[in-house]
């Protein structure tokens, strides 16, 4: 093994092919094929060049070589290779000729440089000098006053922490891991602060300018284009800016990049002590940090951010769970807490925090949210057992009380003398006793006034309520409405009679003088649970809800399934499954908040019964969980149980019916398309007219392309409560028109005047007319080759203007037809300008079952207005934008999506595709053959 050495051939390849690994999967997420080519070219000369500099190892390196040209024992391995080099010279020029379909790369710079200036606030700032003002003035008052200094620290961090939730974690997130509610909208997806390559590897003058100035303010390399990062300077002051940024730092427990090293020192030090006694942080003080500015201090769902959220954070106080493994009337289990803690709820500002949390962190809040809830869900049983024996005990001696009070009574009649000592005797009793009555008033009053001060904090609660229900819808669902999945977390609780009448009661407890040192340990026992410090003894709800029966899934059950769900689900879900109520009735929670059924169309959105996979076991499973739904129903909501919670009366919906139906809700995602990772929208050709109606049968040849929709975040005035999560685009064209098929669910057909959907209407929201739109790049305005450069993907910029084809819904009252218009734009903060006098853009929609679906045509070319020519084989930007009129949504208050591309794809000249492939190999092989004469021409016989 000494001597064991690699010839230098076999060196050249060895490198050659650790070279392709390296570029092939150390360059995240891929390097493009051209550039590869281009480093496996650089590669395989550099080798070339590095054996033939030396004649030795030169003549080393083409020994096999020649040995195969030459020896006559070599001649299967001579043919091998003029058999494979042609034929993978000949697969290599038919990769690189054949029409692709593949996006154009875009290479974006992660950090770019800063400028050495910035302007914002009406300031100019020197961002090499620049320091964070918040952090300077802690550290110079760490050195007199190191607890003020710590008070004022943690002061700016709640604060950032409250701009940061209520603006920038919808696309960040809960956790700042980039994974937002929003952020699987955006491309690029937004950063990761958790990542140590991010923010603590840069100064904070960088997330200064980044911040301040967001997407619009980046260099042409950080592709601002794309970047969805609003301009906060127009939203945020510049104190508001430096809180956020010291709040980023510290929540995830880094350090910004100093120069100096003593304030990096002092900075690194109380990071340090920070982050230690953040390290065993439970209960309690772990829900303080991480979930009330969602839930609020006390859990009532009223945290900072809860205004801002859709659906709302869940109220704790009340002690209801939607999302549950137990029998309907049960508590959730805690093993429902801890998976929902664990593992959030998808569709929801609720993440999974098992990235940041351990399971004995997790289960350490279990105690603490059920602490919260003022009606004792998950009292004791065995103090209900106590305080049984106690009352049983308590009445023993008053009977005991009362015998030993006949006893006296006859023996004071056998030592009576006389009727006037009898008198006295009996003044004396009824002394004592009125002296017992004062004592028992005055406890009354004291009692009376604990009652009145809680029906004075009730009547307080029930005015807040009432300010609430006058702004908040008040229909009552009807219990044989069916919402599975009923879309919206519950928000701030309502003080309704029943908690006052349990006021009553805790005020009546508190009575009865032999308790009152254990009467004062229950009350501190209930402030404690007030500030959610609660003891480790609740019960354990251990029932799950049976599964058993499951009727596989099969064309028949689906249609038996179908049947039940017509009778039992679509008043709520509607016809199709797509949450378009048609009962007539507003649906809302038990805090008055309104809600919406869930859309049995899109799995994606479901909260938890959805397990992915197309594979029979996920499908499954995913029955199960739809049939649990169906069973326990979803507490909070007008979604009811359909098994019998009661012992002896009838399921409203029979087992049978139950799995029939949970096997139909799964078939119903077969008839939509669900959002991917393709970025490419592509184009159908067909000979003849284009449609001009929405049901015309030429769109089946069109694939769908399904492409996430988000909220306009970006730019006042802002959305924040979107109901749209997505839109479908077909295109057909032919050669002079273009055609687009717009499909969206939306549970309302949104034109003011339209009977249904004004009588479901949310009182707080106006309606307005729905409304659909494509956005393009002006001609001029983008380019593909040889780097992509595109306009600002909301409404472009100046040097990059758009062109915008919208089509509105129209009213009933006042009547008005359906709009068409085309719209130049310039910028985010431009008006649009509706373009004269154009009458090219066709287009019309229509409503059905909870679905949109709308028809834009147009020509291809227009070449008097500078909009861009549909040419075939090129890459076009195209961005969409929906105006949901229930939602209130109206000029800025809309969903969009970031820049997809569109393609027509070219035609193919199959004689060159195969033709120029096939002759470069049949010319290597040749050119192979005569290598292969004249070098057996060279060896001596």
């Amino acid at each position: 093994m000494k001597n064991f050495r690699i010839p230098a051939f076999w060196q050249a390849i060895l490198v050659i092919v650790c070279a392709y690994l390296i570029f092939d999967n150390a360059f995240p997420p891929v390097m493009p094929k051209s550039l590869m080519i281009e480093f496996m070219i650089i590669t395989i000369i550099g080798v070339l060049l590095y054996f033939s500099f030396d004649e030795q190892r030169w003549n080393e390196f083409k020994a096999p070589i020649k040995a195969v040209l030459r020896d006559n024992d070599k001649g299967l391995i001579r043919w091998a290779f003029l058999i494979l080099i042609p034929a993978l010279l000949g697969l290599t020029v038919y990769n690189a000729i054949k029409p692709s379909f593949e996006s154009p790369v875009e290479l974006r710079q992660v950090h770019p440089a800063p400028p050495s200036t910035l302007r914002v606030y009406d300031k100019s700032y020197n961002l090499t000098t620049l320091e964070n003002p918040i952090r300077t003035e802690v550290l110079a008052l760490a050195q007199s006053d190191a607890k003020a200094a710590e008070g004022q620290y943690h002061k700016a961090i709640q604060a950032g922490s409250e701009v940061y939730f209520q603006n920038c974690f919808y696309c960040h997130g809960d956790l700042l891991d980039g994974e937002g509610p929003f952020a699987t909208g955006f491309n690029p997806i937004p950063a990761n602060f958790q990542d140590v390559g991010t923010i603590a590897q840069l100064q904070e003058a960088f997330l200064f300018w980044r911040i301040t100035t967001g997407g619009p303010g980046l260099p042409k390399e950080g592709t601002p284009w794309n970047s969805a990062m609003p301009v906060w300077h127009e939203m945020l002051s510049e104190a508001e800016v430096w809180q956020v940024i010291t709040f980023l730092y510290d929540y995830v427990g880094q350090v910004p990049r100093m120069w100096d090293p003593k304030i990096s020192k002092a900075v690194t030090g109380m990071k340090d002590k920070i982050q230690a006694q953040r390290a065993n942080m439970t209960g309690k003080g772990l829900y303080q940090f991480r979930c009330a500015v969602c839930h609020g201090d006390k859990g009532a769902g009223d945290g900072p951010a809860a205004d801002f959220l859709y659906p709302k954070p869940r109220d704790f106080t009340l002690g209801m769970f939607k999302y549950k493994t137990s029998p309907a009337e049960l508590p959730a289990r805690d093993e429902d807490l801890f998976n929902t803690i664990k593992f959030g709820l998808n569709g929801t500002s609720m993440p999974g925090w098992e990235s940041l949390l351990s399971d004995e962190q997790i289960k350490s809040m279990i105690p603490v949210i059920k602490g919260f809830d003022i009606l004792d869900t998950w009292v004791q049983e065995s103090e209900d057992d106590d305080e049984d024996e106690e009352e049983d005990e308590e009445e023993d001696e008053e009977e005991d009380e009362e015998e030993e009070t006949e006893d006296d009574d006859a023996e004071s009649d056998e030592e009576a003398e006389d009727d006037e000592a009898e008198s006295d005797d009996e003044a004396e009793e009824t002394e004592d006793d009125d002296a017992e009555s004062d004592d028992e008033a005055e406890e009354t009053e004291d009692d009376d006034a604990e009652s009145d001060d809680a029906a004075e904090e009730t009547e307080d609660d029930d005015a807040e309520s009432d300010d609430e229900a006058e702004e908040t819808e008040d229909d009552d669902a009807e219990s044989d409405e069916e919402a599975e999945e009923a879309e919206d977390d519950d928000a701030e609780s309502d003080e309704d009679a029943d908690e006052e009448e349990e006021a009553d009661d805790e005020a009546e407890e508190a009575d009865d003088e032999e308790d009152a040192e254990s009467e004062a340990d229950d009350d501190d026992a209930d402030d404690e649970s007030e500030e959610g410090q609660t003891p480790q003894n609740f019960i354990h709800i251990s029932d799950i809800e049976p599964l058993e029966g499951q009727i596989p899934y099969s064309a028949d059950s689906i249609a038996k399934g179908k049947i039940a769900f017509e009778k039992t689900c679509e008043q709520c879900h509607g016809k199709t499954g797509r949450g378009n109520i048609t009962s007539g009735k507003r649906l809302a929670d038990d805090w008055n908040n309104r809600i919406w059924p869930r859309d049995l169309t899109q799995p994606w959105t479901w909260r938890i019964s959805n397990i992915p996979g197309n594979d029979d076991k996920s499908r499954d499973e995913t029955i199960r969980r739809i049939y649990a739904r169906l069973s326990i129903g979803i507490t909070g909501t007008p979604m009811p149980a359909h098994r019998s919670t009661s012992e002896g009366d009838a399921d409203p919906v029979s087992l049978a019916d139950r799995w029939h139906i949970a096997n139909y809700v799964y078939s119903l995602r077969e008839n939509t398309i669900p959002p991917g990772d393709n970025t490419v929208i592509q184009a159908v050709k067909i000979t003849g007219t284009l449609p001009t109606t929405i049901e015309d049968t030429a769109w089946n040849k069109a694939p769908g392309t399904t492409v996430r929709l988000v909220p306009n975040i970006i730019k006042e005035k802002r959305l924040f409560t979107p109901l749209a999560n997505s839109i479908t685009a077909r295109v057909l064209y032919n050669n002079q028109e273009i055609a687009f098929l717009l499909e969206m669910s939306d549970r309302t057909d949104s034109r003011p005047g339209e009977p249904i959907s004004e009588q479901i209407q949310d009182e707080n929201l106006a309606m307005h007319s729905d409304a659909f739109a494509i956005q393009f790049p002006k001609a001029a305005a983008f380019e593909t080759t040889p780097i992509v450069e595109k306009p600002l993907y909301r409404h472009g910029d100046a040097k990059h203007p758009t062109t915008i084809w919208y089509w509105n819904a129209g009213r009933f009252e006042p009547e008005s037809a359906p709009k068409t218009l085309i719209f130049d734009a310039s910028g985010p903060s431009k008006k649009l300008v509706p373009r004269q006098g154009d009458n090219t853009l066709k287009a019309t929609g229509f409503w059905e079952h909870g679905r949109w679906r709308v028809l834009m045509k147009r020509p291809r070319t227009d070449n008097k207005s500078g909009d861009l020519s549909f040419s075939e084989g090129q890459f076009i930007p195209i961005s969409f934008a929906n105006w949901d009129g229930s939602n209130g949504e109206i000029g800025s208050k809309h969903t969009l999506t970031s820049w997809y591309w569109l393609l027509l794809p070219p035609e193919i000249d199959y004689g060159r595709l195969y033709g120029i492939p096939l002759g470069m190999s049949f010319l290597s092989f040749l050119l192979g053959l005569i290598l292969v004469r004249s070098q057996r021409r060279k060896v001596i016989p």
